[in-house]
């Protein structure tokens, strides 16, 4: 079925892998029950759904005339950037000491290859560049999450001061995914109210 917006497809994805994850995180509580660590299978999951996803990118690209409803929309190939957060939060919960000790001796490389890696995000179409629809997705989600993990905290007193300075910027980030999804409904709604303002709807809205 057609999505609402353009961008709504982005719920049923995540909707899918939620409810997968729960049922994840259920059968691996259960089989390591008497464990200390039930989620150590994890990195391997994530290495499976990486290169799955990748493949079956591959082909589509091979077999079918690119579209984002086929390439770019379906949830199969879409769960390796979601399951990267689930990787990043198991070795927070579960190998703390390391991540924390990997970004306290390399943070400035990491924010400077995040950013290089979401680079080719802003200079290349999925339309006309078949790596971007391919590999070039969990390249994205890989220099995320290294600017994720650079910002992870040691102890409350350095967070406090972090959102002292980006107080902002972390407001923002509390209500991203609620702005994500309302942005588009809020810019239609405002271009129909300017048309009985200025005869250019448009130009106010982007000046805003």
């Amino acid at each position: 079925l057609p999505g609402i917006y353009g961008h709504t497809w982005s719920l049923d994805v995540e909707e899918h892998f939620y409810v997968f994850l729960a049922l994840l995180m259920a059968l691996l509580s259960k089989q390591n029950a008497s464990g200390h660590n039930p989620f150590r299978s994890i990195p391997v999951i994530f290495l499976i759904f990486l290169i799955s996803s990748i493949v079956m990118r591959w082909i589509n690209i091979a077999i079918l005339p690119y579209s984002h409803r086929t390439h770019l929309y379906p949830s199969h190939i879409r769960m390796d950037g979601l399951f990267m957060g689930v990787f990043i939060a198991y070795l927070y919960n579960y190998h703390r000491q390391w991540i924390l000790n990997a970004r306290e001796r390399c943070k400035i490389s990491m924010i400077m290859v995040g950013l290089a890696l979401l680079i080719p995000a802003f200079i290349y179409e999925p339309e006309t560049n078949q790596w971007i629809s391919t590999v070039g997705l969990p390249i994205f989600s890989m220099g995320g999450a290294l600017l994720l993990i650079s910002c992870l905290k040691k102890d409350n007193r350095e967070g406090k001061s972090l959102i002292r300075v980006f107080r902002g910027i972390a407001l923002i980030g509390t209500y991203s995914y609620s702005i994500y999804l309302w942005h588009i409904t809020v810019e239609s709604s405002t271009k129909r109210l300017l048309k009985y303002i200025t005869q250019d709807p448009d130009w106010p809205l982007y000046a805003f």
